[in-house]
């Protein structure tokens, strides 16, 4: 499933023009058309098989967190890991708490193809968690988020309030004021709708006294805020700015001092700014390429062939940085650096779509840039940084 499908009929165009940090959206949907993303014995399965323990589990009831002590064990004897105990877990869900799994993208390999498909929709990084409720003790309070929310009702049936919010833009610090007044909507969230609320709305949802599970998707663009903090961190090169501020009482010093800060700062905000800020930011955008198994050890340990197919394992791109006549990158903490003459094929890696190694040879010119092109990816394909794949038959036709 793709992003596109989870909005239709609502094209990405009117959802962002209407929609998109503006006011909430409910969007019914046809019943059962989330529900091969994670089904009940899914959901069961992981609670058996993927030694979930806080804060990957949370329970909350009314509220308030549920003490994990009171569904977590450890086995005495030195070597056991904390474990969920069924049976304490599944009475505390029948006593009315809200179950809440953190990151689910991580563990359930269909939701984490929908979350990046998100990623690929809105160009950053985003996190699932999965809520499960049975009777009516709502798991929380009237909350906002501090990220854009994408709420897709899997099974049963939950009622919501919504409430519009009182601080354009809040962060994830101060507070905001609670609303007063009556919700914008009251209303049942069915199997296969979709509610969107923007950063900040204030909203609630109270089960019914019916199993429910629902996905939601917390979307984190990047802000003013992150963007001078980058800023902020690359000043710190500056010798200027680390300089002592001048001592009270020596007006003209200060604004000597004041004009040559705001010069220095004038500098880094220029209009090439954001976009190495974005690029810098693309590296820690969350990446799920996936291993084609029992194949893969050895499509990565044998030559290249022109058809070999490629994709980054390490990031969803490099962020190529020039050097003279060198382009240098980072991936898993390691710093790289090749020919300048190679970045055309470089830029084009990417976590999503593989390449053959003949198309990422066709962006450069010149037999050495070839020969330098190959020994660069057979380097990086050792170190882990790209995976390598030999079409399959079908693909290679």
């Amino acid at each position: 499933m793709k992003f596109d499908q989870v909005i239709a009929p609502l094209g990405m165009d009117a959802f962002l023009s209407q929609y998109w940090e503006k006011t909430w959206l409910h969007l019914p949907g046809s019943n059962g058309r989330f529900s091969e993303l994670l089904s009940w014995d899914d959901l069961g399965l992981l609670l058996e098989n993927a030694r979930l323990v806080p804060p990957h589990i949370r329970l909350s009831k009314d509220g308030q967190i549920v003490e994990q002590e009171r569904y977590v064990s450890t086995l005495p004897g030195s070597g056991n890991a904390p474990r969920i105990d069924t049976g304490r877990l599944v009475a505390l869900l029948g006593e009315g708490a809200t179950l809440v799994l953190q990151g689910v993208e991580e563990i359930a390999p269909r939701v984490q193809a929908l979350s990046s498909s998100f990623r690929d929709a809105f160009q950053c990084r985003n996190h699932v968690n999965l809520y499960a409720s049975w009777q009516i003790e709502k798991g929380f309070d009237l909350h906002w988020d501090s990220h854009e929310v994408m709420v897709l009702q899997l099974h049963g049936r939950k009622s919501w309030q919504i409430h519009a919010h009182t601080l354009d833009y809040p962060l994830d610090v101060g507070s905001a004021p609670k609303p007063t007044g009556a919700p914008v909507w009251e209303g049942l969230l069915n199997p296969g709708d979709v509610l969107y609320l923007p950063r900040g709305w204030w909203h609630v949802a109270h089960p019914i006294n019916q199993p429910s599970m629902h996905l939601t998707f917390g979307i984190a663009p990047l802000n003013g805020i992150n963007f001078l903090n980058w800023v902020a961190t690359r000043l710190r090169r500056n010798a200027h700015l680390r300089q002592n501020l001048p001592l009270p009482g020596d007006e003209a010093t200060l604004q000597a001092h004041m004009a040559q800060l705001r010069a220095i700062v004038a500098e880094a905000l220029d209009a090439a700014a954001i976009d190495e800020f974005r690029r810098d930011a693309s590296e820690h955008v969350n990446t799920h390429p996936s291993i084609r198994l029992p194949q893969a050890p050895y499509d990565q340990s044998q030559p290249l062939q022109d058809d070999s197919l490629i994709r980054l394992a390490s990031s969803s791109r490099l962020l190529l940085t020039h050097e003279a006549d060198r382009v240098s990158f980072k991936a898993y903490g390691k710093s790289y650096s090749v020919p300048g003459y190679v970045k055309p094929a470089l830029a084009l890696l990417n976590d999503r779509r593989a390449l053959s190694l003949k198309q990422l040879c066709a962006a450069v010119d010149g037999e050495i840039a070839v020969a330098s092109l190959k020994q660069g990816v057979t380097m990086l394909a050792r170190a882990g940084v790209i995976l390598v794949e030999t079409p399959k038959k079908d693909e290679a036709n």
